[in-house]
């Protein structure tokens, strides 16, 4: 049986300037698999964009809506940073990913909320679309009751209500059982 090595499993990839960088100002991604490369099977990264920062409050409901398109540029940014520094396509994984890396609940657009999950259904639409190998959502919360969970408790039900918003991707369906949908 073949081992396969998952790396480097950085946290908050995004293909831009803000990706993590050593402790010389270097890209911490390109230059583990410059080095690396030739070992790795399977490209993994992380990403949270909120908070974005430690001081900043939770994301309001615009936030997470002009938030997913940024998937469109960080996977092909991500596909590129790898056959530039190894020279081969390799396959990619999202081994950690949510709207907020935080505990925070109860807000309009926490990681609990129906936003969060409309957010993670359009996001998930995407990575599907750029054949991303491996997604794994992560919540910082042990709730089934929450985030995602308050979709499966629509379907739960036997009622699915598709739904269209004209100003985002966000909110193409939604499970809201005896409830209209969010405009």
């Amino acid at each position: 049986m073949r081992a396969f090595y998952w790396w480097p499993d950085t946290h908050q990839f995004t293909g831009t300037e803000r990706d993590p960088k050593d402790e010389n100002g270097r890209d911490w991604l390109r230059t583990f698999l410059a080095s690396n490369g030739d070992m790795v099977d399977v490209v993994a990264v992380h990403r949270y964009p909120f908070p974005a920062s430690m001081g900043a409050g939770s994301p309001k409901i615009e936030d997470l809506r002009a938030n997913s398109a940024e998937w469109e540029q960080i996977i092909p940014a991500l596909r590129a940073a790898v056959l530039e520094e190894t020279g081969k396509e390799l396959p990619i994984a999202i081994t950690e990913v949510n709207s907020n890396w935080t505990s925070v609940g109860s807000g309009e657009a926490t990681p609990d909320s129906h936003f969060s999950a409309l957010w993670w259904e359009d996001v998930m639409g995407r990575l599907i679309n750029h054949q991303v190998d491996m997604v794994a959502h992560f919540a910082l919360y042990s709730n089934p009751n929450m985030g995602a969970g308050a979709c499966w408790r629509g379907l739960s039900h036997g009622r699915v209500i598709t739904c269209t918003n004209s100003t985002s991707s966000l909110g193409r369906s939604c499970w809201r059982p005896n409830r209209p949908c969010p405009t």
